[in-house]
């Protein structure tokens, strides 16, 4: 019989145990023990009597430190004096020296005791930098006493909840994300029975601002599939990954039996995609993945250039499971689009869009640069005349096309401009963040370009992208990255290990750990960031 996982719940000042009340029955429901000691009185005792007070109530079992306030800072120290499973930080001041602690309304400690928790705050921060312990801090985005931007600047992933104050116990939506996010941990994975971690509604589909934090470096199991079931093209267009980086692999086509493994080992997934720096279309047996993969239940969406989507070819994947295709058109005008597109016709390919079959939901994605910024009203005039309602959008993402970003007052000033002639024919302009939110339909707010500053900025859900934590990218070859921005820096392969064991393994957690951080300089350039 497995040990029992027990949670050692720290209080912060001015709080006593009954603060944990709303967690304590939570922790219970999912096989989680919970004990929550009485922290001795700061009007006479010191930090390090709670230090003393917290290591007296670890049990022999397995455990997990959960702090709030400075409790939290609490957790950190006795940590690194007994090892446990697992360490959260709920609104952990970070405090300066001098500075004076976030006082609990209606504190009366007295000075001497303040400074006492000061300095003991100030400590705690230097010596984090030196510390081995891991941890998770959870801070709510209106808390008053501790800046969820100063706290990103600590060594541990932060989970930021939306709308949360510096009490976290007082919504049952922060209880609830508080505890998947525990449940999530690897001391989770490790002690708690499978059942019980996902009635703690851990799905990312469902709340991916706590799949970001769950546990920092793991995630769930992935809610979408990005597959490149071919890496052949008939084009090299300037922008794209294959020309910038010069791509010498030979062209390949991923077996059936592979992307069959594959469906079977992500059977969490609810959502698949057909795309890569290849075009699907030209794979031979294109229907035959199409079938393999509705059969799973998910719902598919393909993206291509547009040259090989003729109605009939478009009808027979439809007729196979297929239900959206995303033309990417990047110009109306004929001269600049084969510039962009390595000279491909732009007859061809709006006379394929604008006979898509009826059954098949289209869009249009379009990737700005300094070249095309000045075409964006007209393809949002394109799409008002084919009745779509918004048109996706995103600015270059790799340092090798970084020159022709949008970057720049002058290319500001010119993205404004289109925007409004976009809003002025009723047409939302998107940016790329639709990959994190569950309903696109329903959250257009959260990736709406209302002005070119909008393009890169993050949505106000999230700190930082969300797509190592959410979508499994896999090339036509087998291989894993952690995401679409990054093809050429595998994690794994399928041909020698399973989706799960590359999903959590070491190469992508430490990919996580580096874009939760801000440390991952291949992000720097990339407007999902």
């Amino acid at each position: 019989m497995k040990p029992r996982l027990t949670a050692v719940l720290l209080h912060g000042m001015g709080n006593a145990p009954a603060w944990w009340t709303p967690f304590i029955s939570g922790l219970e429901e999912i096989g989680i023990a919970a004990r929550a000691p009485l922290l001795p009185d700061l009007a006479t005792a010191s930090p390090d009597d709670w230090i003393q007070a917290a290591l007296a109530a670890l049990p022999d079992s397995p455990a997990v430190l959960i702090g709030h306030s400075l409790g939290a800072a609490v957790a950190l120290h006795v940590a690194r004096q007994k090892p446990v499973h697992g360490v959260f930080l709920l609104a952990m001041p970070v405090g300066a020296d001098g500075d004076l602690p976030p006082l609990p309304r209606g504190s009366r400690l007295p000075l001497a005791a303040l400074i006492r928790v000061g300095r003991f705050l100030s400590q705690t921060a230097l010596e984090i930098a030196n510390s081995t312990v891991a941890a998770t801090h959870i801070v709510g985005d209106r808390d008053s006493k501790v800046d969820i931007a100063q706290a990103r600047r600590l060594p541990f992933p932060v989970v930021g909840l939306p709308g949360a104050g510096h009490e976290l116990n007082r919504r049952d939506a922060d209880v609830r994300a508080i505890i998947a996010v525990v449940a999530s941990s690897p001391a989770a994975k490790r002690w708690l029975d499978p059942a019980a971690r996902r009635s703690a509604s851990l799905d990312a589909r469902q709340n991916p601002d706590v799949a970001v934090l769950a546990g920092g470096t793991e995630a769930p199991p992935p809610a979408r599939l990005d597959v490149e079931i071919t890496s052949r093209c008939q084009l090299r267009c300037a922008h794209c990954a294959r020309t910038l980086c010069r791509d010498r692999r030979e062209p390949a086509d991923m077996p059936l039996p592979t992307f069959e493994r594959l469906l079977d080992e992500a059977e969490h997934a609810d959502e698949l995609i057909f795309v890569g720096l290849g075009e699907p279309l030209l794979h031979p047996d294109a229907e035959r993945f199409v079938a393999a993969a509705a059969a799973r239940g998910l719902r598919l969406k393909l993206v291509t250039n547009g040259l090989a989507a003729d109605p009939d070819a478009l009808a027979r994947l439809r007729d196979r499971g297929l239900r959206e295709v995303t033309f990417s058109i990047d110009s109306v005008d004929r001269r600049r689009f084969a510039d962009l597109r390595g000279g491909a016709p732009l007859d061809r390919v709006l006379s394929n869009f604008r006979a898509t079959p009826e059954g098949l939901k289209k869009s249009i994605f379009a990737a700005l640069s300094r070249t095309n910024v000045s075409d964006l009203g007209a393809l949002a005039a394109l799409a008002r005349e084919n009745g779509l309602p918004a048109i996706a959008v995103s600015d270059l993402n790799f340092d090798e096309n970084s020159g022709a970003a949008l970057r720049g007052a002058d290319l500001d000033a010119v993205l404004d401009k289109e925007l409004a002639k976009a809003r002025a024919a009723g047409v939302l302009v998107l940016g790329p963040h639709l990959h994190e939110v569950r309903d696109p339909a329903k959250e257009y707010r959260h990736c709406l370009v209302r002005s070119a500053a909008d393009l890169t900025a993050r949505p106000e859900r999230h700190a930082h992208c969300l797509a190592p934590w959410r979508i499994a990218v896999v090339g036509a070859q087998g291989e894993i990255t952690p995401c679409n921005c990054a093809p050429f820096r595998p994690v794994g392969s399928l041909a020698r290990h399973s989706l799960g064991e590359i999903w959590n393994g070491q190469a992508m957690a430490e990919w996580r750990r580096r874009v939760a951080g801000n440390q991952e300089s291949l992000c720097r350039n990339c407007p999902r960031w």
